[in-house]
């Protein structure tokens, strides 16, 4: 998790505390079940490919899944990918240099399912953070 420094009301999504955990889409499911394990406050996994942002599964869609019968059979083996495709949850990508109001409004305008999925935060430097 990065640290905040002190908010000023002209603050971004880059001042805010935020968690990376990226991985590849070809990563199995019992990976990114195990690092959910390890570190309770990540919130969710981007997946990417070739450096590509395909989506991102917040930690309590992968729950949801993952408590269904025959779930973990069919995903823990396999692609994170295969989890991805099935979910199919659109992620909100904002850039660092969004301003927290602006993306407090674009996170409460989706889809009310979304209002409280996690947000996938581009720094200058293209790494990839989670809101």
């Amino acid at each position: 998790m990065s640290n905040p420094t002190h908010l000023a009301p002209d603050s971004t999504i880059g001042h805010l505390a935020s968690h990376n955990f990226t991985v590849s889409s070809a990563t199995p499911g019992k990976v990114v079940a195990q690092k959910f394990g390890q570190e309770p406050d990540i919130p969710g996994v981007i997946i990417t490919h070739e450096s590509q942002v395909l989506g991102m599964i917040s930690r309590v869609k992968f729950r949801e899944q993952m408590s269904l019968p025959d779930r973990v059979d069919l995903y823990w083996q396999h692609p994170i990918r295969a989890l991805l495709d099935f979910l199919r949850t659109p992620p909100l990508q904002l850039s660092e240099n969004w301003k927290i109001d602006d993306a407090v409004t674009a996170a409460l305008h989706r889809h009310k399912d979304l209002i409280y999925e996690p947000i996938i935060v581009v720094m200058e430097n293209q790494s990839l953070r989670l809101l």
